[in-house]
Order: C-alpha cells, then sequence, then structure tokens
C-alpha cells in the first residue's frame, strides 16, 4: 500500500491512498492510517452500488461468486500474503464509514454506465480474446518483488486486451472526473480517497493539478 497527505492553499487535506486489491494486510493497513487521519469524508474507487452492497455485505455476510481471472489474479497474489475478497481495502473503507457514521461516497462509474461502456469496449474480437487469454496468464511467470509491482504487471498483461484496457481507461477517466468535482464541494477539511494501487499515480497527478500538494 501506497499513501500520501496532501493539503491546498485553502487548508484542506486529503488522504491518497494505494491500496493492493485482494490483500488483506493493505485492508489492515488502511484501517490503521484512517483511525490516524480521522477524515470527515470517504471518497472510494468503487461505484455508489458497490458502496451500498459492501455495507450490506459487512451487515449480512453473503457467498460470493467469483469469475476464471478473479480466481487466476487471487492465486498469483497470494504469495504476497492472505488474500480474500470482497478486497480489504474497500471492507475496511465502509466499515470505517459506518463506525463513524461518516459519508462514503463511490466516485467510480455507476453500474448502468458501466455497463453501457463494456458493451461499446468489448467487440465479439475483443470477448474472445479476452476468453482465450486466460491460458497465457495462467502460463506467464510474474516474478515482481513486491505486491504493488505484480499488480502493475497484471495490469499491463489485462490491457493488452483492447476491451480491457478501453474499461481501465474509462474508470480511471471517471473517478477522475470525479474527484473534480467532488473535492471543491466538500466543505469538510479532511478527506480520504481510497483507490486501487494501480491508478494512484494518476490519482496524485490529477490532485496536483487541482493544487493539492504533500504537506
Amino acid at each position: 500500500m501506497k499513501y500520501v497527505n496532501l493539503k491546498n492553499s485553502d487548508g484542506k487535506e486529503v488522504l491518497v491512498i494505494g491500496g493492493v486489491k485482494g490483500l488483506i494486510s493493505d485492508g489492515n493497513e488502511l484501517k490503521d492510517k484512517l483511525y490516524e487521519f480521522i477524515p470527515h469524508v470517504m471518497l472510494i474507487g468503487i461505484s455508489p452500488g458497490e458502496v451500498e452492497g459492501l455495507t450490506k455485505f459487512i451487515e449480512d455476510p453473503f457467498e460470493l461468486d467469483l469469475n476464471d481471472y478473479e480466481i487466476i489474479y487471487g492465486t498469483l497474489l497470494s504469495r504476497f500474503g492472505e488474500v480474500m475478497v470482497p478486497p480489504p481495502i474497500y471492507i475496511e473503507s465502509i466499515r470505517y464509514s459506518v463506525s463513524r457514521e461518516i459519508p462514503a461516497k463511490g466516485i467510480d462509474a455507476s453500474e448502468d454506465e458501466f455497463g453501457t461502456k463494456y458493451s461499446e469496449a468489448f467487440t465479439t474480437g475483443n470477448m474472445v480474446s479476452y476468453i482465450l487469454r486466460k491460458k497465457r496468464i495462467m502460463k506467464k511467470s510474474f516474478n515482481e518483488e513486491t505486491p504493488e509491482d505484480f499488480v502493475i504487471s497484471w495490469k499491463n498483461e489485462m490491457d493488452k486486451n483492447r476491451g480491457n484496457k478501453k474499461m481501465d481507461d474509462f474508470r480511471i477517466e471517471t473517478i477522475m472526473e470525479n474527484i473534480s468535482k467532488e473535492i471543491p464541494e466538500i466543505k469538510d477539511s479532511r478527506i480520504v480517497v481510497i483507490v486501487e494501487y494501480e491508478f494512484y499515480a494518476q490519482i496524485l497527478q490529477k490532485l496536483s493539478e487541482m493544487g493539492f500538494a504533500s504537506k
């Protein structure tokens, strides 16, 4: 997990956290940072519907179905530590929001927006390539020494499929657009932004463009 505290000239503070999706250790570290920072508002890199779904999951856990890629990803990631779903970085974020009774806003695309973009991005050719790539990924050697390097390599491999890359680009563009809209409107002074590590550098760049710098 990576994180940094930023501040702008108005005194508004933003804690940006880039966590590895799936690692329990990153969820635990994120929880510690939240209790240290004590945010007033949480902006989380998942959809509004997922915020609602994870809130219900915490109240009444239920079994989740995983697709083949999620299973492969989790198996490869497990060499860096214990893995679980839903992703601990998001579970701990929602748990903190509920326990402290502070707003948690999903800043990724809504399910409807995602579905519309998905149908545009995945042509028949892209879908066939996406299905066939599973065999190549299973044979590929991921020798990265850190989980952060691994998830970047995983993303790069997955994005060799044009449909998947279009969806990743759409997600980060949506997240950055929502950050640009939400942060100026938030009157509270302490905000936390939580995203998957793959998007961490781009979020920092966006906040820099908005006038935020390291404390």
